[in-house]
């Protein structure tokens, strides 16, 4: 392959990762041999960069050194270095809850419709690492709101938050980026705003995402003397939503939805999106977010986000202990607290980005796919406002690449599913692949004749790892 300066860049990511793990257990160099000697580490056809997610030295998006490879590595280092250096450990001794005012935020020339618009918050809004944040607003029908939550990662301690922007993002993409991206339509589905555009004419909300916290966060935390954290999802959400309720006053349909951390953002806010306009439809769906997590993060590591401190009151499922709760509690509260509205999840059997961060808390990737058909199960037989698409294979996300169009599982076309959901007379049922068809995934065929397309290095190891994963039927 071509080296590029890049490539020098993650390369020396790469070896200054490597060498601290070493240093923080010089046994594990071994380890790390033989697992690149067996063969679980291999390099990709260069691929376009996603230019809805911010580039670092370490970047977590589609560069061009492979995101399988990039997340590979890391992976293990969390591993190795977690149990190396207790790194599970909470730091909520060093967590410091915020305000909760922001400005109504500051817009970069005047609204246009059809065109983003830049807005700048201030107040407490902020990045991680302490860059200032903003948010984006397309103006279309007032009658119809999109309200879009971006993903990036998550970080929870100090190994994984210092690990620039390896394994989140810690910045928001440039307007620039987000025009090319839209306009160019090399991310289509939500965004494309042709003819055939199922949103095309609709006003959008764009909530970029650079808090490590899932949307959820409030507060400041000193992972060391070095390292302080801002998780402030939860007032950079906050600021956004008040830009778009003083210009989307009244819609009659509200569609919330985000992709991979973004799923998280739209679950937990459209309690507070249905409050805010109550005569409208509100329909959701969580993209590439199933929340299948380990004990020890909910118990250890989701507490330095302090994101259960400002939970509605009236969800009342969610005022309990923190052990006894789970994403389907999120799910179940807020559907039955909305009987109305519409509340949704899609993802594939194997995502490999769920699978992953669920590596990386300390799962065997052998449990995701069960547990993550159970959780479903779970949530639609608790409340019958809940619908699933579960589809075949390990992409990660949909509602922004070009298959949006058209993935289709047993016969019935997600866009199509999707329309119904949101403007349709009644919710579509649920829809999903089942034991072997799980495992026939014709996104991931088509990668593997041309790894360049949107999103193939979700397909780098597909299906090889897989084939002896239970897909929980």
């Amino acid at each position: 392959m071509t080296l590029r300066w890049s490539h020098l860049g993650h390369l020396m990511c790469l070896i200054i990762l490597f060498h601290t793990i070493a240093a923080s257990d010089p046994g594990t160099k071994d380890i790390i041999y033989r697992w690149l000697g067996a063969g679980h580490l291999h390099f990709e056809a260069p691929v376009e960069s996603g230019a809805g997610l911010p580039r670092g030295v370490c970047n977590r998006g589609y560069g061009s050194l492979g995101i399988a490879m990039k997340r590979q590595i890391i992976g293990l280092g969390v591993a190795l270095v977690m149990t190396s250096l207790g790194c599970t450990e909470s730091a909520s001794s060093a967590l410091t809850p915020l305000d909760v005012g922001v400005n109504s935020g500051e817009a970069d020339g005047a609204v246009h419709a059809g065109r983003w618009q830049t807005v700048h918050p201030g107040g407490d809004t902020l990045c991680s690492r302490g860059d200032p944040y903003r948010f984006y607003f397309r103006a279309g029908d007032s009658r119809k709101l999109v309200v879009y939550f971006q993903g990036g990662g998550a970080c929870w301690n100090e190994f994984t938050c210092s690990v620039a922007d390896a394994i989140f993002s810690d910045k928001v993409n440039e307007p620039e980026d987000l025009n090319t991206w839209t306009d160019d339509r090399y991310q289509a589905g939500l965004f494309d705003t042709s003819p055939n555009g199922l949103f095309a004419d609709w006003s959008i909300l764009y909530v970029p995402y650079c808090t490590g916290d899932v949307h959820w966060g409030n507060a400041t935390v000193d992972y060391n003397d070095r390292l302080t954290i801002h998780h402030r999802g939860y007032l950079n959400t906050k600021a956004a939503l008040e830009f778009a309720y003083a210009r989307v006053e009244d819609p009659s349909s509200v569609f919330v939805t985000g992709c991979s951390a973004g799923a998280y953002g739209s679950i937990l806010n459209s309690a507070r999106i249905a409050t805010q306009y109550p005569d409208a439809i509100v329909s959701v769906l969580a993209d590439s977010g199933a929340g299948i997590i380990t004990n020890s993060f909910l118990l250890d590591s989701f507490p330095n986000w302090n994101a259960l401190s400002h939970l509605p009151e009236y969800l009342e499922r969610l005022q309990a202990p923190l052990e006894t709760l789970s994403i389907e509690d999120v799910y179940i509260s807020i559907a039955e607290t909305f009987p109305n509205h519409r509340f949704s999840q899609y993802t594939t059997a194997f995502d490999q980005d769920q699978i992953f961060y669920w590596e990386a808390m300390g799962g065997d990737f052998r449990e995701f796919a069960p547990r993550l058909k159970a959780s479903l199960d779970n949530i639609e037989g608790a409340v019958p406002n809940f619908r699933a698409y579960y589809a075949p294979g390990s992409m990660h996300c949909i509602t922004v690449y070009p298959f949006f169009d058209t993935r289709t599982v047993a016969g019935v076309r997600f866009k199509s599913w999707l329309e119904q959901l949101v403007v349709g007379d009644m919710p579509p049922d649920s829809v999903r692949c089942s034991g072997d068809s799980c495992f026939d995934d014709p996104v991931c065929n088509a990668c593997a004749e041309d790894a360049s397309g949107p999103g193939c290095n979700f397909c780098s190891n597909w299906p090889d790892r897989h084939l002896d994963s239970p897909e929980g039927d």
